[in-house]
């Protein structure tokens, strides 16, 4: 998830294991009220003109709550296919269901492992993942899998509740798949067939592949977003599933994050204490979603060069749709390079703290903490009261920038460890803005008309010269 393109810049079951599924506790305590499975509630719109909303949604989702989640479970096969590890296989299940509210206000619960879809249906199971043997290869279909939005409801197959449901096929050719142990063990141990049921699950809740047209709603070919059709960092529909060993993301892309969003609102609750989330060795397309707390990335021990803009909603606003009220921000490690890795980041996060590489940083309207560490660096200040410590190399701050429609003024930033005739301030210029300085007791101050206010500290030299 290119979250923010950081672009050069330019100055100017039936239930079979447990009769948990019956009755399961919403907070797994004695004394607590129990919550009955029932099929969930679903809600149907109108397309929403906005074509990142559009393109990523179906135009349902189910009615959810603490106090009446989203049921899901595994099942055995409509025509009598039986799982020989469905344990492991609900394992999986399970982790990818786990995706989704850490971002999204989506609450769901593990019902079990029942004897066919219509059996999980019965028990009150929306959302259920299964398999086929028999009508994708009597159709002449090679695909992975077809799954069903939580609107679908006919179908030739005798199934009382298609939609909802995820039907795995075991004849695919991607899976070459020697016998139901082997087809298992490809399902619990690849990257890819992890990566096929995430993009298969969050179907059922209500998303679309990003190139599935409908009368009403657009394929990313038709809109602003046509040049990422091939990145799944920006959707998981979009992994070709060539290949098992094809290198794939591990969770959603940023269009399925804010369709996700869209539909059943942002997480409030992921994250919320005051968290360092330490990417100096992420190797792969990583996210992190984070609700509340003051929080910081670091990549303090890299010597990689890093490209990250801290979440901002004018981002959002800018780069994707108005109408997700979030924070978006990420970039990459190594950006433009074969060993690019490309890092999301949703929600609240203030500081920052980089290696020895040459890095380019965008900081927000938060009171942002940024240290920058070794190497030549760029640092983009911006409204906040922020501090920031450039690190040895010669580093150049903006107090002034702007990239897409995002504009922003260092209004009140400290930098504390500005070295004379190494690093570089760059402010604007007559006639373009009128900039104000003072020298005060090793306090070097700049101001401008348009608001910016800059201290550099322990300085005694001419200010004028600095800049």
């Amino acid at each position: 998830m290119k979250s923010f393109k950081v672009k050069s810049f330019d100055k100017k079951k039936q239930l079979l294991l447990s009769p948990f599924a019956l009755a399961i506790s919403a907070c797994g305590g004695g004394g607590k009220s129990e919550i009955t499975p029932s099929l969930s509630a679903v809600r149907t719109f109108d397309p929403t003109g906005d074509d990142l909303i559009d393109m990523v949604t179906s135009g349902s989702y189910y009615k959810n709550s603490s106090n009446e989640p989203i049921f899901y479970g595994l099942a055995h096969g409509h025509y009598g296919e039986q799982w020989e590890n469905p344990e492991g296989v609900a394992e999986v299940l399970q982790d990818v269901m786990s995706e989704f509210p850490k971002y999204a206000d989506i609450h769901l619960q593990y019902a079990g492992i029942f004897a066919s879809p219509n059996a999980a249906s019965d028990a009150g199971v929306s959302v259920v993942l299964t398999f086929d043997k028999f009508i994708f290869e009597s159709s002449g279909s090679t695909s992975e899998w077809q799954g069903f939005f939580p609107h679908a409801d006919e179908n030739d197959f005798g199934v009382k509740q298609i939609g909802g449901d995820v039907y795995l096929n075991f004849n695919s050719d991607l899976w070459k798949a020697t016998d139901q142990a082997d087809f298992e063990r490809i399902l619990t141990e690849t990257d890819v067939a992890y990566a096929i049921i995430l993009d298969g699950m969050s179907k059922t809740l209500g998303l679309k592949n990003t190139d599935h047209e409908t009368t009403t709603r657009p394929t990313i070919a038709n809109t602003e977003f046509a040049e990422n059709s091939e990145d799944y960092t920006f959707s998981v529909s979009h992994i070709p599933y060539e290949s098992l060993s094809d290198e794939v993301g591990n969770t959603l892309g940023s269009y399925d994050i804010l369709g996700l969003m869209y539909l059943y609102g942002p997480a409030t609750n992921v994250n919320l204490g005051d968290t360092v989330y330490d990417l100096s060795n992420a190797s792969k397309f990583t996210i992190i979603s984070d609700s509340e707390g003051v929080d910081t990335l670091s990549f303090e021990t890299t010597d990689r060069d890093v490209s990250i803009a801290l979440p901002d909603a004018r981002i959002t606003k800018d780069e994707y749709t108005d109408l997700v009220d979030i924070a978006f921000g990420g970039g990459a490690i190594n950006l433009g390079t074969p060993q690019e890795v490309v890092i999301g980041i949703v929600g609240e996060i203030e500081n920052i703290t980089t290696g020895s590489g040459d890095d380019v940083i965008y900081t927000n309207p938060s009171d942002n903490i940024v240290n920058a560490g070794l190497g030549d660096d760029i640092i983009l200040l911006s409204a906040g009261a922020d501090t920031v410590y450039g690190g040895s190399g010669a580093d150049t701050f903006y107090a002034e920038w702007l990239v897409g429609d995002v504009y922003s003024v260092a209004a009140n930033t400290v930098i504390k460890d500005f070295e004379v005739g190494i690093d570089t301030l760059e402010l604007p210029h007559p006639p373009d803005e009128d900039v104000f300085s003072l020298n005060l007791d090793g306090f070097a101050t700049y101001s401008t008309s348009y608001g910016a206010y800059i201290v550099l500290e322990g300085i005694e030299a001419n200010v004028l010269l600095i800049a």
